[in-house]
């Protein structure tokens, strides 16, 4: 298949430079790879949720991590009138 061992070499090291080469870009953006794969489950899940009584925005856990009372979680919010898009820091 090679004509040589120099060809062989060649060949082994650009496949392992664009397997490192996509490793890291997916760690990279990892977030928003997991958000094109599972998108659709979560918006309908946020969208299957009932209009809540005191005016709460409908919700569903996005993700978590922490240790030892360091604890993050991180959730996904419907605004349908984009209210939290216009807040702006002091």
């Amino acid at each position: 298949m090679f004509a040589s061992y120099k060809t062989m070499l060649a060949f082994v090291l650009s496949v392992a430079l664009v397997m490192v080469t996509l490793a890291v870009y997916c760690v990279k953006n990892f977030s928003a790879l997991r958000w094109r794969v599972s998108s659709r489950s979560y918006k309908a899940k946020v969208l299957g949720q009932p209009a809540s009584a005191n005016a709460e925005f409908k919700h569903v856990e996005w993700d978590g991590w922490g240790w030892a009372g360091q604890d993050t979680t991180v959730y996904l919010v419907f605004d349908p009138k984009f209210a939290l898009g216009g807040v702006q820091k002091p």
